[in-house]
């Protein structure tokens, strides 16, 4: 009920107003535990969405209704039959099962709705809706591109879980593995996108912390080797420059240990914000280097506060174990584990590859230049628009 509305009911009676504001509060608070807590895991989001939505129709029919002159009856009753037709019988959610091509999982948790679905290597991972990551060896590479230029690693660290790909790289290696993600239902996930899930996580070296990576890293003392970061995409995200900042990497810096290597990841997205993201990096850390990913979009920043040593396809595939020479060849059956060093190591760039002299924006807490993005796409659109105009 709006002010208006019991403003109007009330009359001025400071009772009647005092008790639809109660109700108004016993909604507020009864509405979303029904919602999340019956409607959606019972009937799902389309049908609760109807359901929710009904009394509004009804009562919109029933006011139409008492005026005819306006709008006929029967044309509200067609359109509104049509229109719940039309939710019920052709629009289609992410949970719905003809929207995956195979098997589907849902998990709701106080922080997301989660959905895992698809088959073989199709299947994705789904939170809120936004696609966060399939079975693509990039995943993999987040791991053993890091941990073989660190040549020694004892200890890694992976900031968002995802699919579970990159933590199951890094513990092939046979080291310590931490693994942060803040939602709860992804990890439980991890079961439907890799057969050895469970013994993965009983491995007392895996351990998987449900927490903010950020805060995680400031609640701790402890020092790793290797530190990688996959933020959520889009690059743009709501929140995820807190995953690029100056002012993170000023906090990894202090969590890793002498000749650490953080490994950040940028998926694709405009050069003016890779840009923004290397310079945040460049202005913490002494050392910085780029690989382009193995599927040309999107790249690994690496940085050190020590040099990151450019070695050989043979001393990377030296340095890797058997068990992660098998996870980094796992999805790449027609090539060989050199074919594989030489195709990764090759894509090394220098940092002034991506970096704009005349752009020195870069991405901190108080200026999250890669989530402030619309003024600068539209500002082209805009100038050819007043062009033609004039």
């Amino acid at each position: 009920m709006t002010p208006k509305l019991i403003d109007e009911y009330s009359r001025g009676r400071p009772a009647d107003a005092g008790r639809s504001y109660g109700w108004n509060i016993a909604g507020g608070i009864l509405g979303p535990l029904i919602a999340a807590y019956l409607l959606l895991p019972l009937i799902g989001v389309q049908i609760a969405l109807v359901i929710l939505a009904a009394p509004f129709i009804g009562l919109y029919v029933w006011s139409a209704g008492r005026n005819l002159s306006r709008i006929p009856l029967q044309i509200i009753l067609v359109s509104t039959i049509g229109l719940l037709g039309v939710s019920i019988l052709i629009s289609r959610g992410f949970e719905d099962d003809a929207f995956h091509d195979g098997p589907r999982q849902v998990r709701r948790d106080h922080v997301a709705t989660v959905i895992a679905g698809g088959r073989d290597m199709n299947k994705r991972l789904l939170v809120n809706g936004v696609g966060i990551t399939s079975l693509i060896p990039i995943t993999k590479v987040m791991a053993h591109l890091p941990l073989a230029l660190n040549g020694h690693a004892q200890s890694g660290l992976m900031i968002c879980f995802g699919m579970g790909t990159t933590a199951r790289a890094m513990l092939s290696w046979g080291i310590e593995t931490t693994a942060v993600d803040l939602v709860p239902s992804v990890p439980e996930l991890f079961g439907f996108f890799f057969a050895d899930a469970s013994s993965v996580q009983s491995d007392p070296r895996m351990h998987i912390v449900i927490d903010d990576g950020r805060r995680f890293l400031l609640r701790t003392n402890r020092r790793f080797d290797v530190i990688t970061i996959d933020p959520p995409p889009p690059v743009e995200a709501a929140g995820s420059s807190l995953l690029y900042s100056r002012e993170f990497c000023d906090v990894i810096k202090t969590h890793l240990n002498p000749n650490g290597i953080l490994a950040q990841w940028f998926p694709k997205g405009e050069n003016q914000i890779l840009s923004a993201a290397a310079r945040s990096i460049s202005g913490s850390f002494r050392h910085v280097t780029i690989y382009q990913s193995v599927e040309d979009w999107g790249y690994h920043l690496l940085a050190s506060e020590a040099p990151i040593p450019e070695i050989t396809p043979e001393e990377f595939a030296a340095r890797l174990p058997e068990a992660a020479q098998r996870d980094l060849m796992e999805w790449s059956p027609n090539q060989s584990l050199i074919g594989m060093t030489k195709d990764v190591l090759s894509r090394r760039v220098p940092i002034s590859t991506v970096l704009q002299p005349d752009l020195p924006a870069e991405i901190t807490d108080d200026h999250p230049y890669n989530e402030y993005f619309i003024v600068r796409r539209l500002a082209p659109f805009a100038v050819r628009l007043l062009g033609m105009q004039g």
